[in-house]
């Protein structure tokens, strides 16, 4: 049983519920209203009878006159009785068992009864016809709820079937195009807000991990490499234990503290940055290759940034300065307003306009090789450490600079 037929089949059942609820609560205020335009009759006639009801002959007399202008002696009658003997009648005959009829019994002084009576033709005739008008307007109210059910949920119908469809992709880890949000803040909209959301949620919790391996791969060959060259100098005996033990246990902790910098950058959550100072970061990346020249300001220049990953993007950029430009390399810190950066150049040829403007974008198509994931690091780097990145030819070489902010104060 399918969703919109349940839901044709809810609409139809309150349309039933409905409109007998109105018939039934209709029936029951005309009845009253009818029974009580009955009885005000009844008294009426009541009361012109006994004006006109002479006791004191005997027996009793009626004047005609004061009965010509009476238009409920036309729908009822009246009789004077005393032990059960009719002494006096009016109207229509009068009823000998009372069936279809309303009787209203007086005594009366000297042992003598009035009765009068309405015929109840017209007030069944009322109920029968009000009965019939609300039997059809509940075959139309019945019409209605049909059409209810089977036009309102088709808004409905489609936004659950586009849910749906979404979902589906998504389970297959396809991201759906944004679902189309319904006018109006009601639940509909609130749930296609609240899936487009997660879905945009999803992807970037995807989209980090996918990063954190491509980083890991790219940020720890280093370190790895280091760690296996010592491993088989040990091996060769060209390095005692203790030697080795120390220098492996230094490569540990740097991809140690390589994998932590790499789960935060990749969540881009946790990373605080802390005061460090420029020119120690910068002699500490400068002793992995010994061909850089130097340049830093006298006296500390002090970044909010993270050492670990700082010192990675400075790696990053010296190996793309030396694999794919030309000597010499220059590693400068450059002071600006408000800020300070870690700037690497070559003085190879550079790189195509074109291709200058995309990157670090992971594993740029079209780019040397090796370059795309390691911009792609730092890029990512100067947007957790509230940064940026300035990429230029300078003919000769190709610089790119790492801004960070100044520590205030």
């Amino acid at each position: 049983m399918g969703f919109r037929f349940r839901l044709t089949l809810a609409f139809l059942g309150v349309g039933i519920l409905l409109s007998l609820t109105q018939v039934w609560v209709g029936l029951v205020f005309v009845n009253r209203a009818l029974e009580s335009d009955l009885a005000l009759d009844l008294e009426k006639l009541r009361r012109v009878v006994l004006e006109a009801l002479d006791l004191r002959t005997d027996p009793p007399t009626l004047d005609p006159d004061r009965l010509v202008f009476s238009p409920e002696l036309a729908l009822g009658t009246f009789r004077l009785s005393r032990d059960g003997v009719v002494l006096l009648e009016g109207g229509r005959p009068f009823p000998a068992n009372g069936v279809g009829w309303w009787v209203l019994a007086t005594p009366l002084e000297g042992g003598y009864r009035l009765e009068v009576a309405m015929d109840l033709w017209a007030h069944s005739k009322a109920l029968r016809d009000y009965l019939r008008a609300g039997l059809a307007t509940l075959f139309v109210g019945l019409l209605l709820a049909l059409l209810a059910g089977a036009l309102l949920p088709s808004p409905l119908l489609r936004s659950l079937v586009r849910l749906t469809q979404a979902i589906e992709e998504l389970a297959q880890a396809r991201f759906p195009d944004p679902l189309p949000l319904p006018p109006g803040r009601d639940e509909l909209h609130r749930l296609g807000v609240a899936f487009n959301r997660m879905v945009e949620g999803v992807r970037r919790a995807l989209e980090r991990e996918r990063l954190f391996t491509r980083y890991a791969s790219h940020q720890l060959r280093t370190p790895l490499a280091a760690f296996c060259a010592q491993l088989e100098s040990l091996e060769a005996g060209l390095v005692s234990w203790e030697e080795a033990r120390l220098e492996l246990k230094l490569h540990l902790q740097r991809m140690e503290a390589v994998l932590e910098g790499l789960l935060h950058l990749a969540r881009a959550e946790g990373v605080q940055p802390r005061p460090l100072e420029a020119g120690q970061v910068v002699r500490q990346a400068a002793q992995v290759h010994p061909g850089v020249a130097l340049e830093v300001p006298e006296g500390p220049v002090w970044v909010m940034g993270h050492t670990e990953l700082l010192l990675q993007a400075l790696e990053n950029l010296l190996e793309n300065a030396f694999h794919h430009g030309r000597p010499p390399v220059h590693l400068q810190v450059r002071l600006g307003q408000g800020e300070a950066a870690f700037c690497v150049r070559d003085h190879g040829p550079g790189l195509p306009p074109p291709l200058l403007a995309r990157l670090g974008e992971p594993f740029l198509s079209g780019s040397p090789r090796g370059l795309g994931l390691g911009l792609a690091f730092v890029v990512r780097l100067a947007e957790v450490l509230r940064g940026r990145l300035e990429v230029r030819n300078l003919e000769p070489g190709l610089e790119v600079a790492l801004w960070l902010p100044l520590v205030k104060g």
